[in-house]
């Protein structure tokens, strides 16, 4: 399942204006950073893939449209996914940004791993 190209601009538009961020191609879609630190993503299916602080993580949830997101069958904390409904206007996409940058302080920089030498 690809990334929405058509989300992707529209998140580069709302971000463009921000100091800093950055723009790389991460976990299978554009992913948008600070200081080394992903924050949001295009995802599958028009929706993203967003960091948020883990206080706010149980209030977000709640929200229908809004699930965790899972890698390995294990939720991974502090990170969430938006179903596109969320995000149909440019505010409400403006509202997820602010969620996701306002948690890049708690964050640690997303790096490359380094493979083991055999």
């Amino acid at each position: 399942m690809p990334y929405d190209p058509l989300l992707a601009e529209r998140l580069r538009q709302a971000l463009k204006t921000i100091y800093g961020v950055k723009e790389n191609f991460k976990f299978g879609g554009p992913s948008f950073s600070i200081n080394d630190t992903v924050f949001i993503r295009a995802h599958h299916d028009g929706n993203i893939m967003q960091r948020c602080k883990k206080e706010r993580t149980d209030e977000l949830l709640k929200l229908s449209g809004v699930k965790p997101l899972a890698m390995k069958g294990k939720a991974v904390q502090g990170w969430l996914i938006v179903d596109s409904e969320l995000i149909r206007t440019d505010e409400d996409l403006n509202f997820w940004i602010e969620v996701a940058m306002y948690s890049i302080e708690e964050a640690k920089p997303t790096t490359k791993r380094k493979r083991k030498s055999q």
